[in-house]
């Protein structure tokens, strides 16, 4: 990873913060007023400004109107209320694209796409990150001293509905990337074995980018564009940041990702962030709405190597861009909030503070929705804003992890190409499964970039990392060797990061580490599944789907054969003693109960949780000294050992805890002499 420079830090002594998108150019004076009287009563420490502000504070290069701004920020700062102060730079004003169209994006296939929505821009357009630079200085100028300024928020969920633009900018852009990348003609031709289909360049002119073809684009050069593309959309943060730095130096920057999003590498925009940033979404009427919310603080988590993070929007109730918007049931709001404490946020915000009259989202809910006070949706956002207020500054606290699953975009971006043995794999459904496995347990996990340190984790796995790069394939071997424990799963370790198969036999560099030689691959139909068989199920009946391998074993034991289907007999799980540990391979998509036979035994010999969950839906995470206990499900009760105090009630816990549906405890707990 990239290190770009020394890092700021999010300010840690501050209460948690509390608040959201706030947008007063969509409203006349007298409401603010009335916006900022009701934040003070909800306990709102922090809101977010000028998200989509550039057309009203700009109307023409040079011509600024920053005194509703300045309003707004006296009138915060009066009521003890601090500015994540946005960079305005998501949507360009109509006058920008009137003076250059060419700055409008183009998609694969050619087409242009037009005004009237969001981000319209190619991220390599020169006329767009020059007016981005000005409004970036101008807004630095006028706001870096204030005293209400707590944070920068560049630009707003890049890539979101651009993450690739496919101009003849983008195309010499594309060209001067890889050139830096691999030198010379040569290094390009042999990365994208150029030899196949007559493909050989002879020239750096003749590099386009991978538009519409008649068959499958080159498989390395549609890798290379999602590395690109990345890259791309980071130089525009980097270039906004390096404003921020020289104008605010003292102010840490932030962008908001967006958890599972495919479009940018997150561990590497981490380095360039003094902390990150989320906007999460999971679907309310989804059963997995909570697997998923927790996963996404996990990641943001990883990402920034542990630091406390913001949860920088979600909904308080229904978002208004799913086909059928449902709304949070009651109670689940708070849950989830309360879910991303204990996964190590230093603040809950949500889009927007007021629900908007117009526009494409005026149906998007908000923290005053169009009811105003007399609403669930009020009464629930003052009733976590107290939650926030007694937990007080967590500050640097964070959250106890013990287990990781290697995390790669690199990866992402390669294994769900075109031309490959199955087009159905889905990267972070995958991910998911495995994640969910992990939750049952009660373990919370940590999301690692492959080739980092594992030192301190029991348990890591490598979940369908198609492409691995040879030093972090030794990394993996190296921490199993000196006593940790790896779990593979199938699909993994075939290619290294040109996207060229490691020959010899699946899965390349790892056959020694698992003890297996992978002859064949064979994936199922969707919807077909494979019984599974052996001891170690414990009789409860098996099952995987999506995938399975053929497997000579080359020292490995077997766990759990293929009780059906073509490889009938054959081994589907396998564990192989290496060094001082031993390594799992998995060699299909596990039903849930499977899986937790497999992370049992990868456990054993390792200490137990304190506090198990009594259902899946029952979270527990530990935070420094604090037990977060949420129950997402139906009503359950889950013993504790000891004695406790919850914070957000003064009240003391112990024996058995009731726990209703949405419930959530933050325990700390009591010695007594």
């Amino acid at each position: 990873m990239t290190v770009y420079s020394e890092r700021l830090s999010l300010p840690l002594g501050r209460p948690l913060y509390f608040g959201g998108d706030y947008n007063p150019e969509q409203w006349s004076r007298d409401v603010w007023q009335q916006d900022v009287e009701m934040m003070v009563e909800a306990g709102v420490n922090l809101v977010t400004l000028g998200v989509f502000s550039w057309s009203r504070l700009q109307s023409a290069p040079g011509k600024f109107d920053f005194g509703w701004m300045d309003e707004i920020f006296e009138l915060l700062s009066s009521n003890g209320i601090m500015v994540d102060l946005a960079t305005a730079t998501a949507s360009p004003p109509p006058w920008l694209v009137h003076a250059h169209p060419e700055i409008l994006p183009r998609d694969f296939s050619g087409r242009t796409l037009s005004f009237g929505s969001r981000q319209s821009y190619c991220p390599n357009s020169r006329p767009y990150r020059d007016a981005a630079a000005e409004l970036v200085h101008a807004l630095a100028q006028r706001y870096g001293s204030h005293s209400a300024l707590e944070m920068w928020h560049i630009n707003n969920e890049y890539g979101c509905h651009v993450t690739s633009c496919y101009c003849d900018v983008c195309e010499v852009a594309f060209r001067e990337w890889l050139v830096k990348r691999y030198v010379d003609i040569a290094g390009l031709n042999f990365a994208w074995g150029t030899t196949f289909w007559s493909q050989i360049y002879t020239d750096w002119n003749q590099v386009t980018p991978p538009r519409i073809a008649p068959t499958f684009s080159n498989p390395t050069q549609q890798l290379d564009y999602a590395r690109f593309s990345s890259d791309s959309l980071l130089d525009c943060l980097l270039e906004e940041r390096a404003i921020l730095r020289e104008v605010t130096p003292q102010i840490p920057v932030t962008t908001n990702f967006m958890g599972f999003f495919k479009g940018v590498d997150q561990f590497k925009w981490a380095e360039a962030l003094d902390f990150c940033a989320v906007d999460n979404y999971p679907d309310p009427a989804s059963p997995t709405s909570s697997l998923i919310s927790g996963a996404v603080g996990d990641l943001t988590r990883s990402v920034g190597q542990g630091r406390p993070w913001i949860l920088m929007e979600q909904a308080p109730s229904a978002v208004n861009w799913r086909e059928i918007n449902a709304p949070k049931a009651p109670g689940q709001n708070r849950a989830l909030s309360m879910s991303s404490i204990a996964r190590g946020a230093n603040g809950v915000m949500y889009f927007q503070w007021r629900a908007a009259k117009a526009g494409a989202e005026k149906f998007h809910s908000a923290m005053v929705p169009h009811s105003g006070r007399n609403s669930r949706v009020w009464r629930e956002t003052v009733r976590l804003g107290n939650d926030l207020k007694a937990l007080g500054s967590l500050g640097s606290s964070q959250t106890l992890v013990d287990v990781a699953i290697l995390f790669d975009w690199d990866n992402w971006w390669a294994i769900e190409l075109d031309s490959h043995p199955s087009t159905k794999l889905s990267y972070p459904l995958g991910i998911l499964d495995l994640y969910r496995s992990f939750a049952r347990a009660g373990r919370v996990v940590d999301f690692v970039h492959p080739g980092s340190d594992l030192s301190r984790y029991k348990v890591v796995v490598a979940a369908n990392l198609y492409l691995v790069k040879e030093d972090a394939s030794c990394a993996f071997v190296e921490y199993v060797q000196n006593g940790g424990v790896g779990v593979v799963t199938y699909f993994s370790g075939i290619v290294d990061e040109n996207d060229h198969v490691y020959l010899g036999g699946y899965p390349g560099l790892w056959r020694e580490l698992l003890g297996i030689e992978i002859e064949e691959f064979s994936p199922l139909a969707i919807g077909e599944s494979v019984s599974l068989k052996g001891e170690f199920l414990q009789l409860h009946g098996g099952s995987g789907q999506q995938w399975s391998d053929s497997i000579n074993l080359v020292g490995a034991e077997v766990l759990v054969s293929f009780g059906s289907g073509r490889l009938e007999g054959m081994p589907a799980i396998t564990k192989n003693a290496f060094g001082s540990g031993k390594a799992y391979y998995v060699s299909t998509s596990l039903d849930p109960d499977t899986w937790g036979l497999v992370l049992t035994d990868a456990l054993s010999g390792h200490e137990e949780i304190a506090i198990r969950p009594s259902s899946e839906d029952v979270e527990i995470v530990n935070r420094g000294n604090l037990v977060f206990i949420i129950n997402h499900g139906l009503k359950t009760n889950l013993s504790l050992e000891g004695d406790w105090i919850d914070v957000l009630t003064k009240c003391e816990v112990s024996g058995e805890l009731s726990l209703e549906q949405y419930d959530v405890y933050v325990l700390y707990r009591l010695i007594r002499e």
